[in-house]
C-alpha cells in the first residue's frame, strides 16, 4: 500500500496520501515521525481506543506536506499476549473504530467490504 510514497511527488500529493488511506493503515505507528513545530505536542486523535494513528493520519493526509516513505526495513514487530493490539483485537475495537474511519471514504457497504478484507491483517498478530 505504501509503494506510491516512494516517489517524492505523490509523497506531496494530498490525492495519493488519501487514497492509500482509504482502503486502511499501512503505516507502522512506531516507525512515524512528525515535525513538532508544524503539528504540536500532541497531533494524535485521542478519541480512538486503538486507530488513533489512524485517524492522525487521515487528518494529516489533507494537510500540506508529505509523507516520506523509507521502505527498507528498519524496525521489528514484537507480538505478545499482553499488548494493547491484542487486547484490542479480541474485544473487537479495531475492527469497529477502523470501519467508522474507513466510512469517512466509502459508502457503508464498500466500508464494511473494504473493513473485512483489512481484518484479515489481524492474523499476523500472533506468537505462534
Amino acid at each position: 500500500m505504501n509503494f506510491p510514497l516512494k516517489f517524492r511527488l505523490f509523497q506531496e500529493s494530498r490525492w495519493v496520501r488519501r487514497r492509500i488511506l482509504s482502503f486502511g493503515n499501512p503505516i507502522c505507528c512506531p516507525g512515524t515521525t512528525y515535525v513538532k513545530n508544524k503539528l504540536g505536542d500532541n497531533p494524535f486523535d485521542n478519541k480512538y481506543i486503538n486507530s488513533c494513528d489512524y485517524a492522525t493520519y487521515v487528518r494529516l493526509a489533507d494537510l500540506k506536506g508529505a509523507f516520506v516513505y523509507i521502505s527498507k526495513k528498519l524496525l521489528l514487530h514484537r507480538i505478545y499476549s499482553e499488548s494493547a493490539t491484542t487486547k484490542n483485537l479480541s474485544e473487537n475495537i479495531r475492527k469497529k473504530e477502523d470501519f467508522e474511519i474507513l466510512y469517512h471514504y466509502w459508502p457503508r457497504f464498500v466500508a464494511r467490504f473494504i473493513n473485512n478484507v483489512y481484518a484479515l491483517s489481524e492474523k499476523s498478530n500472533t506468537n505462534e
